[in-house]
């Protein structure tokens, strides 16, 4: 209990006090996930790991049946007859303390049974040990960690987590006499007691170090972390059983919850709380009376186990008859009316004290409280009976809180082995990408592996339903195939064989997604507008006016993506890779927060083009009406967004669907009355009312500046560079057909020095844009890339290119 003690005092709020136990995954030194919310920790617990476990699981199920179906199992492995005593195990010894923890928990976990599990080469003995150098490793990791990163804790939730999935194969096991509820718990309460002195005797060899270390915070999630109940999934059956885990009868846990107490209200200390409640149960006569008979059972089983413990050794029928007085009841009157079964063990007490022996004494103690709960004398002191009761109930709210935030814990944890293939795993693993847990000793981690930075490529084409419409070809699906996906893949693939790294994330309707070279992904955006004008020249040749086609492109650079593979049978046709021939049905899914970015950077903005148009509509009309043209195709621009009052929106949606020029006045008047008001009262206001964003409309080719001079960086050795500011006033003559947005123009020409040299690719810088990644809110720099086939770039050609390239 000082565990919770030392989670509840800690916190300031139960909020708090609940977060500690899922905070892990912010310590990782790899996590996944975009918000603290969504973190988690991607895992695989070693092979042998895993097979130790489901052999120490498969044993004591074996075990269990040959009690029930009186079976002879393999040379070697010997099933004692029914015993409650310890004396086969040393004192001090881990498998000793695991029988102790068991002891009178579950009538099926007799000391017989824990014997031939817990023997020298015995499973259960085996994964203690394999689990004690595990949690040894962890907790070394920490050290080496410098206390930075909860690496215990994320192995104890990863492992609890597998030791609860392999149990559903108990569900295919049928025991004579022992249905799957009985054999659930007792399963779940013998793994988890295995645990359990796993954890304690691995903090014992990490104190003998004397560490610096401070492993409180781990201790206590550690210790909170492994209940009665971690282990087993039907939690409501855990207090069904006498004797069970608690000593509590369901009744009495939800007579004593029916009070009102909140066990869990953070600070205080747990005596405190112990009292407060003893008292409240005091003061309830049904609930105290209730809690008195359960206590005078738990005095009297106290006492038989204590004897049993210390003398049985399986050949004493008087023995059984002890354990079978106290067993299968909840409550002392419970067992005062199983007359036969009371007076059999209280004979057997005084038996066993009346013949010399070295129990006699014991015995007749034994037999004295048989008399005392005859006489109603028990419990002997009902004050400290009623604490022990309170104590109880306090351990069992504990762990169901504990339990409850274990199974919030499991989400930020992610099992890869259910995903990757060994090979995946494996490479993985030594990019630091995943942890692993074993008990070996090559790392938790491996090194993470600085892997070069990339670009990604998003193409998502617009408005191409009008254009197929107009165009009178066959149907949209053709046009996708043969004109967009085809090509584009195939200049794609020529690159890749020419040695350049490039990969294809998704096809996605109209759009496709790739990753790579920067260099390859800039050169084929160039490619995608040759292709596009060769489509539309293929057009005109067959009598058809064709528009130019609209698509957003945009390259962003930063970190590779992650790549994972779904299984999913049924879905092969939704991609599919080859091993040995056979087709495996696992879908590609590639993460990254810069394919986010590349997809958002081919953005549409409605209201940065409707301020575009209406920038050449006034300067239309200062200029006589005559119209120029904008010479772009991608725009960065701030807008000003306004709130209005329901009533004022509701009157303006009236005067749009009307046209009526009386609602027209009434909307500009009220719109007015609100803008006056909240830009002449207070600052907050007015902010309220008005927000101001920069968005992006891009029906051409952009990539950001970090893309912008990885490219110019990738291709030094083959391209020169010249950086250019020319004021928009200082343009020649034949610019004034266009439009510009701004007032100086910040250009980026990149000139081939090859044999070949293709056109000058000339870059230009079209505003600041907001992206929200992983860790938030990034500002990026947005450079176009100018069509080599529009007007403005001819002017450039013509005007500037040739006089900027370096001699």
């Amino acid at each position: 209990m000082q565990a919770f003690e030392r989670i509840l005092r800690g916190a300031k709020s139960r909020e708090q006090a609940d977060a500690a136990w899922t905070s892990f995954a912010e310590t990782a030194r790899y996590r996944v996930g975009p918000t603290p919310g969504e973190r988690k920790v991607p895992f695989a617990l070693s092979t042998d790991l895993v097979r130790c476990a489901l052999a120490a699981q498969s044993e004591l199920v074996a075990l269990l049946r040959s009690r029930s179906e009186d079976l002879l199992l393999a040379p070697g492995v010997d099933v004692r007859i029914r015993a409650f005593g310890l004396r086969a195990w040393r004192e001090g010894t881990a498998e000793r303390r695991v029988a102790l923890a068991l002891h009178g928990v579950d009538p099926l976990l007799d000391a017989g049974l824990l014997e031939a599990w817990l023997r020298r080469e015995g499973a259960g003995t085996k994964l203690l040990t394999m689990l004690t150098a595990l949690y040894v490793k962890s907790l070394e990791e920490e050290v080496r960690q410098e206390g930075r990163e909860q690496t215990a804790w994320i192995t104890h939730v990863a492992l609890t987590g597998q030791l609860r999935a392999q149990k559903e194969a108990l569900k295919e096991v049928n025991l004579k006499g022992l249905g799957y509820e009985s054999l659930e718990r007792t399963v779940g309460l013998a793994l988890s007691a295995i645990v359990a002195i796993s954890v304690e005797a691995a903090f014992a060899d990490i104190r003998a170090r004397h560490y610096t270390v401070d492993f409180s915070r781990t201790e206590a999630l550690l210790a909170g972390g492994i209940t009665p109940m971690t282990l087993v999934a039907i939690t409501n059956s855990i207090l069904r059983p006498g004797p069970n885990a608690y000593g509590l009868p369901r009744e009495l846990v939800a007579a004593i919850d029916f009070l009102g107490i909140d066990p869990l209200t953070p600070g205080g200390e747990f005596l405190q709380r112990i009292n407060e409640t003893a008292q409240k149960i005091g003061r309830d006569s049904g609930v105290r009376t209730l809690a008195l008979d359960v206590a005078g059972l738990r005095e009297l089983r106290g006492a038989v186990f204590s004897y049993l413990r210390e003398f049985d050794v399986g050949r004493e029928p008087r023995h059984e008859a002890l354990f079978a007085s106290v067993a299968g009841v909840h409550t002392l009157s419970a067992a005062l009316a199983q007359v036969k079964a009371f007076e059999g063990g209280w004979h057997g007490a005084a038996a066993i004290a009346a013949a010399p022996g070295a129990g006699a004494k014991t015995a007749d103690a034994v037999a004295k409280v048989y008399d005392a709960a005859t006489r109603g004398k028990l419990p002997s002191d009902p004050d400290s009976a009623l604490l022990g009761i309170a104590a109880a109930w306090l351990v069992y709210r504990y762990d169901r809180w504990a339990e409850e935030r274990l199974e919030a814990a499991r989400q930020h944890i992610i099992d890869r082995a259910k995903e990757f293939s060994f090979n995946e795993l494996k490479a993985n693993f030594e990019a630091g990408r995943v942890y692993r847990f074993a008990a070996d000793n090559e790392p938790v981690l491996g090194e993470a592996v600085q892997r070069a930075e990339e670009g990604h490529f998003f193409l998502d084409l617009k408005g191409f339903t009008r254009m197929v419409a107009v165009a009178k070809e066959t149907n949209a699906v053709e046009f996708m195939k043969h004109e967009f996906y085809s090509p584009i893949l195939n200049r794609a693939k020529a690159y890749r064989e020419a040695g350049r790294r490039l990969e294809l994330n998704n096809l996605l309707g109209d759009a496709v997604s790739f990753s790579g070279d920067v260099a390859a992904l800039v050169f084929l955006a160039e490619d995608v507008n040759q292709l596009f004008i060769e489509y539309e020249e293929k057009l005109r040749t067959r009598g058809v006016r064709a528009n130019r086609i609209e698509a957003g492109l945009f390259i962003a650079w930063g970190a590779p993506p992650e790549t994972i593979h779904v299984e999913s049978e049924g879905w092969g046709d939704a991609g599919f890779s080859e091993t040995l021939g056979a087709r495996e049905q696992r879908i590609k899914v590639a993460i990254a927060e810069k394919i986010n970015e590349s997809a958002r950077g081919t953005a549409r903005s409605g209201a940065v083009w409707s301020r575009m148009q209406s920038l050449l509509e006034e300067d239309a009309r200062r200029n006589g009406g005559e119209a120029r043209e904008l010479p772009w195709n991608v725009y960065v621009d701030r807008v000003l967004q306004l709130t209005l009052p329901p009533s004022v929106m509701e009157l303006a949606e009236r005067a749009l669907d009307t046209s009526d020029p009386a609602f027209a006045d009434a909307t500009a008047r009220a719109i007015g009355e609100v803008v006056r008001e909240g830009l002449g009262g207070e600052t907050g206001t007015a902010r309220k009312m008005f927000a101001a964003t920069a968005d992006l409309y891009n029906v051409g080719r952009a990539l950001s500046k970090e893309a912008l001079d990885a490219f110019l960086r990738g291709t030094a050795t083959l391209r020169v560079n010249v950086m250019k500011e020319l004021a928009v006033s200082e343009l020649p003559p034949a610019f004034s057909r266009f439009l510009f947005p701004e007032k100086i123009l910040r250009l980026v020409v990149s000139y081939d020095v090859g044999k070949a040299r293709r056109p000058p690719l000339l870059f230009r810088y079209a505003g600041d844009l907001q992206f929200r990644g992983y860790e938030g809110l990034r500002t990026t720099q947005i450079f176009e890339i100018v069509d080599s086939a529009s007007p403005i770039y001819g002017l450039f050609e013509r005007n500037f290119l040739e006089i900027w390239r370096p001699k």
